[in-house]
């Protein structure tokens, strides 16, 4: 966890379960929860960072936060192209719809999104995602008239859940498709802990086996 004592931040990455587990839940919270900006934490006004924004969740039992460099991972303040995101001067919330990582919220969040029960997130998760514009314009279509329903109030709906409680919060970016700088592995990651075990046994690999000559031995 950070500390404000140490870092100047306050709050975990994780809920109280998955804190103590060796998972893929860091990624699982990026996509399956909100996170609006804290700034000046401890009247710090150099020390800003997001905090989960579930409308029911409390952080003053168990405060959740990420960084500037977490969130980047995913959002973006661009709708279309990658914007850098900070806490200090973005007030908006970064959320995405659950249909865009269908087995994290199943699977990994036990089929909750943004705090919402399984009843109410089986249904979001039936919106579509599309791959491109043309593609999403027919998908959203097909979707309005098989269910009868307004993609406006349903994502109105999502972001209440999501931002607080408020269902007009300015969204950080797309959140059909999110454009921050590692957003399709976060999305892989989030979906397949697998696949995410593969890719960092591969990193530590090379990162504790790969030798830098330029290194040297602190008593050097």
């Amino acid at each position: 966890r950070a500390q404000i004592q140490n870092s100047g931040y306050d709050g975990w990455w994780s809920d109280v379960e998955n804190s103590r587990r060796f998972n893929n839940n860091y990624f699982v919270s990026l996509v399956t929860k909100g996170w609006m900006p804290q700034t000046r934490v401890d009247n710090n006004s150099a020390k800003n960072q997001w905090v989960n924004s579930n409308l029911n969740f409390d952080n003053e039992v168990h405060p959740e936060m990420m960084l500037n460099t977490d969130l980047c991972l995913l959002y973006s303040n661009g709708r279309t192209e990658h914007e850098e995101i900070r806490a200090a001067d973005h007030d908006c919330c970064a959320w995405t719809i659950p249909s865009a990582a269908p087995r994290a919220v199943r699977v990994y969040s036990q089929g909750e999104f943004c705090g919402e029960p399984e009843n109410v997130t089986e249904f979001w998760s039936t919106l579509p995602t599309g791959t491109d514009d043309a593609d999403r314009v027919e998908q959203w279509q097909a979707w309005q008239e098989r269910t009868g329903e307004r993609p406006n109030r349903i994502f109105a709906d999502i972001r209440g859940a999501c931002c607080r409680g408020d269902r007009r919060a300015p969204d950080c970016g797309s959140v059909t498709h999110p454009t921050g700088q590692a957003a399709k592995e976060v999305f892989e990651f989030a979906d397949d802990e697998a696949v995410w075990l593969k890719e960092f046994k591969n990193a530590w690999w090379f990162v504790t086996n790969t030798r830098n000559q330029q290194l040297k031995l602190l008593d050097e």
